[in-house]
C-alpha cells in the first residue's frame, strides 16, 4: 500500500538539560522516552484518523487499518507511524451508497453521472464512465495516468469512484509530524519527572 511514515526519533542531546538537572540514569530515560513516546504516537494516530475521516466522509473506523504504528526500542528508540494513501472506493467507504437520477450518492457527496451496479459479476459497486466524468469536469482520482480505468466487454471505460485520501492525508501528516515532536518533549519531561517521584 502506497503511504507516507515519518519517526520520531529520540534526540538524546536536546534533552540532555533536562536529564542532568534530574540527574536521571540511563534506565530512567528509557523508560521515560519509550512511555512518552507510545502516548504521543497514539494520540497521533488519533487525530490523523479523525481528521482525515472528516475531511472525506469517511467513518474513522476504516481508516484503523490504514493508520499502523511500529516502535524499535533500545538505548534511542525510533517510534515510527505510517499511513496508507491508497484510494478508497466510495462504496467501501460507505456502504449504503444510493444510485439517485443525478447519479451516485454516498457520505462524502454527490457524483454526478456515477452509478452502482454489479459490473463485472463480482457485486455492486459506484463507476462513472470516463468519458461523462470528464464532460462533467470532474476531477477523480485514477481519472488519468496509467491503469486509469477498465473496459466494459471492450465498449467503454469506467473508473471506481474512489476518494482521494493522499491529497488530504498528506498535509495533515506533515503538521502532526511537528506536533508529534512537541508533544512528546513535553510529555518526556512529565514522565521523567513521575518516574523521579517529583510528581
Amino acid at each position: 500500500m502506497a503511504g507516507g511514515n515519518f519517526e520520531l526519533l529520540f534526540d538524546r542531546a536536546a534533552l540532555q538539560g533536562l536529564i542532568a538537572t534530574l540527574e536521571a540514569t540511563g534506565s530512567e530515560v528509557t523508560k521515560a522516552a519509550n512511555r512518552a513516546a507510545e502516548r504521543t504516537m497514539r494520540s497521533v494516530r488519533s487525530g490523523v484518523a479523525k481528521e482525515v475521516a472528516k475531511a472525506h466522509g469517511i467513518p474513522v473506523k476504516m481508516l484503523t487499518n490504514r493508520i499502523t504504528l511500529k516502535s524499535y526500542k533500545g538505548e534511542d528508540p525510533v517510534w515510527i507511524l505510517f499511513v496508507g494513501i491508497n484510494r478508497m472506493p466510495v462504496d467501501v467507504a460507505d456502504p449504503n451508497v444510493k444510485q439517485t437520477e443525478a447519479g451516485l450518492s454516498h457520505k462524502g457527496g454527490m457524483v454526478k453521472g456515477g452509478f452502482y451496479q454489479d459490473v463485472f459479476h463480482h457485486g455492486r459497486k459506484g463507476w462513472i464512465r470516463k468519458k461523462r466524468a470528464r464532460e462533467l469536469g470532474l476531477k477523480l482520482p485514477g481519472l488519468d495516468g496509467p491503469g486509469s480505468g477498465v473496459n466494459i466487454d471492450g465498449r467503454f471505460p469506467v473508473i471506481r469512484i474512489s476518494h482521494d485520501l493522499a491529497t488530504i492525508t498528506t498535509p495533515i501528516f506533515r503538521r502532526y509530524q511537528k506536533i508529534a515532536t512537541r508533544t512528546f518533549e513535553a510529555r518526556f519531561e512529565h514522565e521523567l519527572k513521575h518516574i523521579k517521584g517529583m510528581t
